[in-house]
């Protein structure tokens, strides 16, 4: 078509010739276009045996297995995929503390630890992403939910875990084992150890208790003695003994 269109104005071809080649080129393009057509549905028919995973996890069992027959719309299942990074820990808490929760969670995202059933591992550290709109009254607790990164699969999903949700971190706190701690008819107290081996019981405040460790908010300082056991025994200025064993 090209060469019969340089042809045409020395008077070499008609005209005619000129558009007869034009018509051949436009209905070989029109059936390139068709061809190309056939080969997309090809290729989109070809992408429907290819099942692709909505999102990425991990496969649960086979459901289905290499010679059944499955079929469009069927419903028929082939197996089941649980989200794994990141996955999501469900747990509840006393409404009473919700103030709290909130008023921590609007300075930033309050940290929340995953602990083994059993209380013996932290296994992830996320954060708290979900706080319900209402608080179950029967129960008088709310939901909560944290989100975990989950980069070494510690969590699995369905397993159950304790959640430790953090408000807040004290610094050069003191501390004394919760035995320590007696409770008074006005107060708590403990007995402090005199560098004269002789006891004194001081009242203190305790800030709050966990893992078996009471935080003292007053009445004491860093590096006193305290009794640990025995106290129902004491009273002031009696003198004490301390004996150390295989426990210290």
């Amino acid at each position: 078509m090209e060469r019969y269109g340089k042809l045409v104005p020395s008077g070499f071809q008609s005209r005619q010739s000129y558009e007869d080649q034009q018509a051949t080129v436009a209905q070989m393009q029109g059936a390139v276009q068709a061809d190309q057509a056939v080969i997309e549905t090809a290729q989109l028919n070809l992408d429907f045996t290819t099942i692709h995973a909505p999102l990425t996890g991990r496969t649960g069992a086979r459901l289905v297995d290499p010679g059944n027959i499955v079929q469009a719309n069927a419903g028929t299942a082939l197996t089941s995929i649980t989200q794994m990074q990141p996955i999501y820990v469900s747990f509840t808490l006393p409404a009473v503390n919700l103030p709290a929760i909130q008023q921590g969670q609007a300075i930033q995202p309050l940290v929340v630890q995953a602990i083994a059933e059993d209380g013996t591992m932290l296994l992830a550290a996320g954060e708290l992403s979900f706080i319900d709109n209402h608080v179950d009254t029967s129960t008088g607790t709310i939901v909560l939910k944290a989100e975990f990164a989950n980069a070494e699969e510690k969590l699995w999903p369905g397993e159950f875990v304790n959640a430790r949700l953090i408000l807040s971190t004290r610094h050069n706190a003191i501390t004394v084992p919760v035995a320590t701690v007696m409770t008074g008819p006005t107060s708590n107290y403990v007995y402090v150890i005199r560098p004269d081996s002789t006891v004194q019981r001081r009242d203190v405040q305790v800030a709050s208790r966990q893992d078996g460790i009471a935080v003292i908010g007053k009445g004491l300082v860093a590096g006193e003695r305290v009794v640990v056991s025995g106290q129902y025994r004491l009273v002031d200025n009696v003198r004490v003994r301390i004996e150390t064993g295989t426990n210290g």
